[in-house]
């Protein structure tokens, strides 16, 4: 459409210096050759007056299009009202595409962290090792079935909270604190972890694994545990874990 209304602009301004010069090699009144001109200018303002409407109505559609894309719904594109196949039509067909595109990576990616996330539910149920995972995001730990066992309760999550005002737990939550924030990769140690319940203090040897995500940032820690001995409460503060 832009096209078309600057080749006719275009040929306004052709037939507007053609007239001017027929008419003035003519000899005809001026005020029939400002007429002339004045009417031509004003099909030329009406025509940039359509270019300047659309393109203002595309670009309110754009943004809105833009919004919601940044906040995560690719539902919808941008609609195309127009009946005309101008450079805006254009535009707006390749920006649909490229929404569409972005639709089904999103739900390949919905899938794929489905299927992550039933895997490693799968594994932390039917695994017979004591689990623990580490949610870092949430500050929350979720035990399974085994890791219950060695503790000897029935709790499946626990905050951070909970277990770091337990001074047993320090070097516990250094090597946490050390896998997620400098080494972010495999380490193994023997530690003490008590809960804050009764008689639930362990020495343990411990397996920490880091999930990352593709910034390198560690999101879960799995814990793998192998129950040395239980301390009784009034040892706990006691030991000390060799380095």
């Amino acid at each position: 459409m832009f096209r078309i209304l600057f080749n006719i602009f275009l040929v306004y301004l052709v037939l507007c210096f053609l007239a001017a010069s027929f008419i003035i090699f003519k000899g005809y009144p001026s005020n029939f050759l400002f007429f002339i001109l004045i009417s031509l200018l004003i099909v030329g303002i009406i025509l940039w007056l359509v270019i300047a409407i659309r393109t203002f109505i595309f670009k309110k559609r754009l943004v809105l299009c833009i919004e919601r894309l940044i906040a995560g719904d690719y539902a919808s594109g941008i609609k195309i009202r127009s009946k005309f196949e101008d450079e805006i039509t254009k535009l707006a067909k390749l920006i649909n595409r490229l929404v569409d595109q972005l639709r089904a990576y999103d739900s390949l990616r919905s899938q794929s962290v489905s299927l992550n996330c039933r895997s490693l539910e799968t594994v932390f149920t039917t695994v017979k090792e004591g689990i623990i995972i580490a949610d870092i995001e949430k500050n929350i730990l979720k035990f399974n079935l085994a890791a219950q066992t060695i503790f000897d309760v029935e709790i499946q999550t626990m905050s951070f909270d909970a277990l770091e005002h337990q001074p047993e737990n320090k070097q516990f939550f250094e090597l946490l604190k050390d896998t997620i924030e400098r080494t972010k990769f495999y380490k193994k140690r023997e530690v003490i972890i008590k809960l804050p319940i009764r008689n639930s203090t362990r020495r343990l040897i411990t397996r920490l694994i880091p999930l990352k995500d593709d910034s390198e940032n560690v999101k879960l820690i799995i814990i793998f545990l192998n129950k040395i001995s239980d301390i009784p409460s009034s040892e706990a503060n006691q030991l000390e874990i060799p380095q």
